[in-house]
């Protein structure tokens, strides 16, 4: 009965299947043997962080993702570094062969697992941490990851120290293993709110860390290093004042709408932590315990000092921009928002006061009287409560926009001479060059800072309009009275700058062709009753020899067709039909255009087509200036012909010959392009008439494009003219910046790049048709930790030198704590920066102790200058014959942390495995 068995029916089992757990430690080899961390060798996967490189990679295991991160100290190559600190770079495996006690802290280059550098001097380490929010609290997790980690380190000769991260993330609590040379070294944590009162003191730590090394044999004395933090928040009389934070309306101070704020809400300062170090004292020689201490500040061989600024503070310029930018959003116009503030009163009005007056008084017709409160209509609303801004704020800021119109006004415009020259207002600073803005400190930059105080301090949007409304009618009132307009670049509007400051330019340019206009009408009738007067009471006869040159070329031509316009000879040109003189006419002077006016024009000639009945309305058009010079010289040169106007106009077109003419002057003829059928020039000069300039169709007609400016103005909604004004503003906040920086003259970590960086934005969004909110915004926070290190910087010079002297090594210092360094105070109590700080502290003292109630002036007198330790830092080492008597020694480390909410002992024990 042998039946055969089929062997499908049973089930086999495969041993060689591998776990979950052993794949986990396959991968952590793996990812060892990758990096090459046991040649310590570093590839192009390291992500180079402050003095650091990193390697990250994701290992999941047990439904966790961890990251396995290496940390890697840079050995800096350059010959300009000290051997101490190559030396202090160089990798070691055990705390003790470096004789790291304590560093330097850079909170700027900190990671979160770097701690354990400062824990522990390790420069190279590996960390194992779960990802996110997850946590490894439960033991047996903690055991099983630890026993991966032991055998990833033995299977892969790993010489770098595994730390896996447990308990809650804000615990920062680490466990490690490391394994070299038969020398096991575990790495243990303690962590605890507050720690046994036997072991706040130095006595009961080194007894705590004798009972954990366990030596069978007697330990040689313990090496021990101190360090006492001393917390510094209450600053006295030494707390840094922002200048101009609270400039509101009822606090409005003049001087401080002059400028941009620049700085910090509050002292940028919250606290100084000033450190006193002893360094590797054996412990039979020292005493630290609740009745006694050898560790008096004043008497520590080093003090270091490092800077706890403030949790993101309002960065006042930073905050002026941003608001500027949200004024983007808001598409009410100027009387919106005023109301029956910008409508006339109609009850006491004179009608005849509107010929005169704009509706609103102005400063240049008001100020100069008693008082401008003393108008209707300023008193008016002042007393229905209807005005914005006061007048003891509305009018300080019209006289910093108008200085003309005060006298001896603290705020005039630039107006600087060189050699006797006067310098060109126009000019712009040749680092501002490629700025479509306006001049520095002209009145469009001026408007741009008194409007972004106005919005940011003064009452917002209804500010912000009042002060438009009130500019806007001065705008008026000058160009009604004929009063130029201060601090702008005189000439025709400039295209290098912003459209604002060309319409203001235009607007000066019709002040001025008023103006002339004007005079020219009054010198007339001035001529005219001069001539009246001298036809009827002088009568002499004059011989044909004392007639001048003029009266004698008036006598060749007939009485209807006399020159005119003359403004004198040509070189000594004649006219080619005639012989005589050649004179260079008057002419209407060029056409001054605004940026939009040229874009516009330009459409209108595009959009006329090319055909023939568009190009001939194109040409004429082209052709205005064209004809009116052409009537000019006409006018001038009675008997002129086209090629006589070419040689004056336009020479490049009149090609001279060989041979002369009758009248002694080269003969010559048109370019080809003259030739040309159809010319313009030929039918346009056919078209002229002898007609003076000053008989003319103006072809700038000043009244309608000054009130083309004025209704521009006068229409703008709050969004427009934060468009307008917006390049301007942050120009001007750049460059409040620099000053900054050069008046601070500490070196800022990149400064200079961040300020070529920022012009370079700046420039290019100043020269942007359309304004790009986004990249705006953007520029506000690339501004703010330039401007909050400038703050810190202020305050903490202010705290170390009042006295405002330059100091190089005072100024390196406040350079390294800006950045988040500790700093050593060389000289302690002896250096400038260590006696203000012993004296903040001594005050400090006296002030806690005259709070805690009635204290006698002895013991006033003998209060010690630092108060309490904030912190007490220990570190303790030896070497330990381990775990038996014929062991060889190894390292036995502790570091102790000690302050009023928290007790960390991180501990490195050492023993020898050589017969495990």
């Amino acid at each position: 009965m042998n039946e055969e068995i089929d062997e499908s029916e049973f089930y086999h089992q495969d041993f060689t299947t591998a776990s979950e757990w052993e794949v986990f430690i396959a991968r952590l080899e793996e990812i060892i043997h990758e990096w090459k961390i046991e040649d310590n060798k570093a590839d192009s996967i390291c992500k180079e962080e402050g003095i650091w490189r990193i390697k990250t990679e994701n290992i999941p295991f047990a439904d966790v993702e961890f990251t396995f991160t290496y940390y890697s100290a840079k050995c800096e190559d350059s010959e300009e570094q000290d051997e101490e600190a190559k030396e202090e770079l160089e990798f070691s495996q055990h705390p003790m062969q470096n004789s790291f006690d304590f560093t330097l802290r850079d909170i700027a280059n900190e990671h979160e697992d770097i701690l354990i550098y400062y824990w522990y001097g390790l420069h190279d380490y590996i960390v194992l941490s779960p990802v996110n929010n997850s946590n490894v609290v439960s033991e047996s997790r903690i055991k099983i990851l630890l026993s991966s980690a032991n055998i990833a380190i033995g299977n892969s000769n790993c010489e770098i120290p595994i730390f896996i991260q447990v308990r809650e993330k804000w615990q920062k609590y680490y466990l490690g293993v490391f394994e070299s040379d038969n020398v096991r070294t575990n790495f243990e944590m303690v962590h605890l709110r507050r720690g046994p009162q036997h072991c706040q003191y130095l006595t009961g730590l080194t007894d705590l860390f004798k009972t954990k090394i366990m030596s069978p044999i007697q330990l040689e004395p313990i090496i021990v290093s101190v360090k006492f933090s001393y917390l510094l928040n209450d600053f006295g009389t030494y707390i840094w004042k922002q200048d101009a934070v609270d400039c509101d309306v009822e606090n409005f101070d003049a001087n401080a709408v002059v400028m941009l704020p620049l700085g910090v809400t509050i002292d940028p300062v919250e606290s100084l932590l000033v450190k006193a170090q002893w360094s590797q004292m054996p412990d039979n020689l020292i005493v630290d315990s609740e009745s006694y201490t050898n560790f008096e500040p004043m008497q520590a061989p080093k003090w270091t000092v490092f800077a706890n600024f403030a949790d993101k503070p309002i960065c006042l310029l930073a905050d002026c921009l941003s608001e500027f930018v949200h004024l983007l959003k808001n598409a009410a116009t100027v009387y919106d928002v005023l109301g029956d503030f910008a409508v006339q009163p109609a009850e006491n009005t004179n009608p005849l006061d509107l010929l005169t007056e704009p509706r609103v008084p102005t400063i240049s017709s008001v100020l100069k009287r008693a008082a401008r409160n003393s108008l209707t209509k300023s008193s008016h609303v002042q007393r229905k409560g209807l005005a914005p801004l006061p007048e003891e704020v509305l009018v300080p800021m019209l006289y910093f926009l108008f200085p003309d119109a005060e006298e001896n006004s603290p705020h005039v415009y630039f107006t600087n001479k060189k050699d006797g020259i006067e310098e060109d207002p126009a000019a712009i600073d040749e680092k501002y060059k490629g700025f479509k803005t306006c001049k520095v400190d002209s009145l469009v930059w001026r408007l741009s800072i008194i409007l972004c105080h106005a919005l940011y301090s003064l009452g917002g949007a209804r500010a912000v309009a009042h002060i438009w409304f009130e500019f806007v009618q001065e705008m008026r009132y000058r160009w009604e009275r004929s009063i130029m307009i201060p601090g702008l670049a005189p000439g025709f509007p400039d295209a290098r700058t912003c459209l604002l400051h060309q319409k203001l330019q235009m607007l000066n340019c019709c002040i001025e062709r008023k103006k002339s206009r004007e005079s020219a009408i009054v010198d007339k009738e001035f001529e005219s009753f001069d001539e009246g007067n001298s036809s009827e009471e002088e009568f002499f006869d004059a011989d044909d020899e004392q007639l001048s040159e003029e009266q004698k070329s008036r006598q060749r031509y007939l009485p209807w067709n006399q020159p005119v316009g003359r403004l004198g000879k040509f070189e000594s040109m004649k006219l080619i039909k005639t012989g005589n003189q050649l004179y260079i006419p008057i002419t209407q002077e060029p056409v001054p255009k605004t940026e939009d006016q040229l874009e516009e024009y330009t459409d209108i000639l595009l959009k006329l087509g090319s055909d023939a009945q568009g190009s001939e309305l194109r040409a004429r058009m082209m052709s205005a200036s064209l004809l009116s010079d052409m009537e000019s010289f006409k006018a001038a040169n009675p008997g002129s012909i086209l090629e006589d106007f070419i040689r004056w106009y336009s020479p490049r077109d009149w090609i001279e010959d060989e041979e002369e003419d009758e009248w002694g002057q080269p003969k010559g003829h048109l370019s080809s392009r003259m030739l040309i059928a159809n010319n313009t020039w030929v039918e346009t000069w056919n078209s002229a008439k002898a007609v003076p300039a000053n008989r003319q169709r103006r072809l700038f007609d000043d009244t309608r494009e000054a009130e083309k400016v004025l209704h521009f103005l006068d229409s703008r909604t709050l969004s427009q003219i934060s468009e307008l004004l917006l390049p301007v503003l942050s120009h001007s906040s750049l460059a409040r910046v620099e000053d900054e920086c050069v008046q601070l003259n500490i070196p800022i970590k990149n400064s200079s790049e961040t300020l070529q960086h920022l012009t370079k934005t700046v420039e290019r969004l100043s020269r942007e048709g359309k304004i790009n909110t986004r990249r705006y915004e953007l520029l506000v926070q690339e501004l703010i930790p330039l401007e909050l290190a400038l703050a810190q910087g202020n305050s903490l010079l202010y705290k170390l030198n009042p006295e405002g002297s330059h100091d190089e090594e005072l100024s390196l210092m406040v350079s390294q704590m800006i950045r988040s360094k500790e700093v050593e105070i060389v000289g302690k109590e002896q250096s400038k920066a260590g006696a203000r700080i012993l004296s903040m502290f001594t005050e400090a003292q006296k002030v806690s102790s005259l709070g805690i109630g009635e204290v006698n002036l002895e013991s006033l007198q003998t209060t010690s200058a630092f108060p309490q330790p904030h912190e007490r830092e220990f570190v303790m080492r030896v070497n330990a014959n381990r775990p038996a008597v014929y062991s060889n020694k190894s390292v036995q480390f502790l570091r102790a942390l000690l302050s009023k909410n928290e007790f960390r002992l991180c501990g490195a024990f050492s023993e020898d495995i050589t017969f495990f």
